[in-house]
This record gives structure tokens, sequence and C-alpha cells, in this order.
């Protein structure tokens, strides 16, 4: 078992059907909050290191079993720019203001086998994919947590 955020009950979210029946509808995942304009960074592959100072439960960044992590794009802007060029960040912070990219799970990445650093660990992006629709008005958490995937009805 991941050791996780615990929830008294675990939020079920409505996603566009093709992508409810690629990651399996009914589905147990795991997500992670990341402020913008880095989550739009990880899903379309710019960012390749995710950093934080705790350490990714071993089972997500295990490659054989292949377990996607859902970027959930926070509702605040992360401000200071770490790692990324000024006019690279700003034309991804452009994109998700323009998409109205918050509060919403934009995409999936695959992570690999987190790196120990002096001050946390880089977590290796292996595969990232963008969802062409995000699941909107999601409210995230802290570290990793967990949601059902269900079939949106109404897309």
């Amino acid at each position: 078992m991941l050791n996780l955020i615990k929830t008294n009950k675990i939020p079920e979210i409505p996603f566009e059907a093709k992508t409810a029946d690629f990651f399996g509808e009914g589905a147990l995942c795991n997500a992670l909050t990341v402020r913008q304009p880095y989550a739009l960074m990880l899903v379309n592959g710019t960012k390749k290191f995710e950093y934080r100072s705790w350490e990714l439960p071993w089972q997500l960044c295990d490659v054989e079993k292949s377990i996607p992590v859902f970027i959930h794009a926070g509702k605040q802007v992360k401000k200071e720019r770490v790692d990324v060029e000024e006019n690279e960040y700003c034309k991804y912070l452009a994109e998700a203001r323009e998409q109205e990219l918050f509060g919403c799970i934009i995409g999936a990445v695959f992570f690999g086998k987190p790196l120990k650093l002096a001050h946390g660990y880089a977590w290796p992006v292996d595969l990232s994919l963008k969802f062409d629709y995000p699941a909107r008005d999601i409210k995230g958490w802290l570290k990793i947590w967990q949601f059902w995937m269900r079939k949106e009805t109404t897309l």
C-alpha cells in the first residue's frame, strides 16, 4: 500500500471518455499538485525533473508497473523561476492563462527512479501526456493524493 494522504472519502473525478477508456474507468489513480507554469511544462515534456523534499513512493517509480501520476495544476502561480529560462517560463504561463489551466488535472507523467540530492529528491520524467480535455474544478492536495476515475457523460 502506498504512503498517501488518508481521506474519509476518495473523490470521483470525471474525465473525457477517451482518457477514461485509456487509463481504465473506475481505476484508483494517483495525483500530484504542481503550480503553473511547471505543471504544463511537466505534461508537455519540457520539464525533465520534478524536485521535492520527499521521496516518491517506490511503487510509482517502478518502470515495469508503469503507474501514471496525474498532474493537477494548482490554482496558484509559482512566482519564482527555478532552472527555467524567463521566456520559456512566460510562454507556458501565458498558455496556462489562455486555456484557463488552473485547478484541473491536465495530464499524466510516468516517473523513473528518484535521484537523491543534498536537499531532497529529483524525480525524472520518463513519459508525459497532456490531455486534450482537462478535468476541471478539482481541489488539489499536498503530496501524492488519490481519486477514482470515471467517464464524463456530458462530453
